[in-house]
């Protein structure tokens, strides 16, 4: 289809009509907003890189269907900031680069709330992935002050949220059928609290963390049942950062 057939813009708003379209997208104004009209799909197949690039300030992406990709999905750059991803479905990225994501947020004050987001890496349905790892949620090493609340996130291969940047907040978020669960790997600050993990193979998975008051992640209220184990792997003694699990 033609742009015009595809897209209708108002102001800072770009609306993706219904239907099923192939084109992904760069957003590098700040403060715009890609909407999804109700029925819009954004099927990238099995070939590119990205669905959607964010590159600038208080982007957001809403109410958008996205499949395909073997990299990421939805990829928040590290030259963005306080991008939001919120109210999508995230499904069917092969991931068969080195690692493949849902959402990779790498930009500070990124946040992903209210998604479903499934079959990412997975071999199921015709998919053919190879890579090692892949996880619904990633949140890079150089990111500060993200926030991933309220998704479901299930048959990620790897995890279905993975952080090792600095501060998170990861709240109120159901996971299950995964390789892990919570997955806090070289995490520095922040809070995993009233997370629900199920059926997976590790309920939580803790790696390269320090163990101080300071440094450590935080873990609160969340509850982990039908896991086969606990996998903690650190610099310090866990008992400086377990609360309340």
């Amino acid at each position: 289809s033609a742009a015009s057939d595809v897209y209708k813009s108002q102001g800072k708003t770009i609306m993706l009509l219904s239907g099923t379209h192939t084109s992904g997208a760069t957003a590098a104004s700040a403060e715009i907003t890609i909407l999804g009209e109700s029925g819009a799909v954004l099927d990238v197949g099995k070939t590119a890189s990205y669905a959607i690039v964010l590159t600038g300030s208080a982007q957001t992406v809403k109410q958008l269907e996205i499949k395909g990709a073997t990299l990421k999905a939805v990829y928040i750059s590290s030259i963005a900031s306080n991008a939001l991803v919120e109210s999508c479905e995230i499904h069917h990225c092969v991931a068969t680069a080195t690692a493949g994501y849902g959402v990779g947020a790498i930009g500070d004050g990124s946040q992903v709330k209210n998604c479903k987001i499934h079959h990412i890496g997975t071999v199921l349905d015709g998919e053919t992935s190879t890579s090692g790892e892949a996880f619904g949620i990633y949140v890079g090493k150089n990111c500060n002050d993200a926030v991933v609340s309220g998704n479901q996130l299930y048959l990620c291969r790897k995890a279905p949220i993975r952080v090792a940047g600095y501060d998170a907040t990861v709240k109120s978020n159901y996971m299950w059928a995964c390789w892990s669960g919570i997955d806090a790997n070289s995490q520095k600050g922040g809070l995993w609290k009233d997370n629900i993990v199920e059926y997976c193979g590790e309920g939580a998975y803790v790696k390269h963390v320090t163990a101080s008051t300071v440094s450590a992640p935080r873990f609160e209220y969340n509850t982990i049942r039908r896991c086969w184990q606990f996998y903690y792997h650190s610099e310090g003694s866990p008992t400086a950062y377990s609360q309340q699990c």
